[in-house]
């Protein structure tokens, strides 16, 4: 999942670029006939495109808050977003044994997560620029990679794997007690 990310947002850079230099070049508004393309091609990606697995929801959000508080059923799923805040507590969430994965993909997003000492929790985030605070502990990235994963996830019989894909990330991880 982080190899691909990275390549499709680094192939997402060279195009831009490439399609700035072709309008210098050749002095010709290359933006009126690239926007509606571009406009074009996500909606069909978006009808067309694979699911993470049959069983996984997807959840719409161009602007805006989604926030999974409280006594909520953790299952694989994807979560779409332009600009927004999301917000998953898995404290008195109800999640199945064995590995559930939730993606959410963005431009610009706000993730908070809080998870309970007795749940595994992995995280891989792929942008642009991602600000991670994770149980205190502070880290820019700039173009790179950012995982984590929490002490005993491997053998926790309940794991959360969130695979996170945006332009710009601000992460923020902590435990139940508060802490990040």
């Amino acid at each position: 999942m982080l190899r691909r990310a990275q390549l499709v947002i680094g192939i997402g850079i060279i195009v831009f670029g490439s399609i700035l230099l072709i309008g210098n070049v050749l002095q010709v508004n290359i933006w009126a006939y690239v926007w509606p393309l571009l406009v074009i091609t996500l909606g069909v990606w978006i009808i067309l495109r694979p699911r993470v697995s049959g069983r996984a929801a997807t959840a719409v959000r161009l602007l805006g808050e989604i926030r999974r508080i409280g006594a909520w059923q953790v299952r694989d799923q994807e979560i779409w977003t332009l600009i927004s805040d999301v917000d998953l507590n898995f404290t008195s969430a109800a999640i199945t044994e064995g590995e559930t994965v939730i993606r959410v993909l963005g431009f610009i997003g706000d993730v908070d997560l809080t998870v309970p000492d007795d749940v595994g929790l992995r995280v891989i985030s792929t942008g642009f620029v991602t600000s991670a605070k994770v149980f205190g502990y502070s880290q820019d990235y700039l173009l790179t990679g950012y995982e984590t994963e929490t002490p005993a996830f491997a053998e926790a019989d309940r794991r959360v794997r969130v695979e996170l894909v945006h332009f710009v990330t601000d992460l923020t991880i902590r435990g139940a007690g508060g802490a990040s």
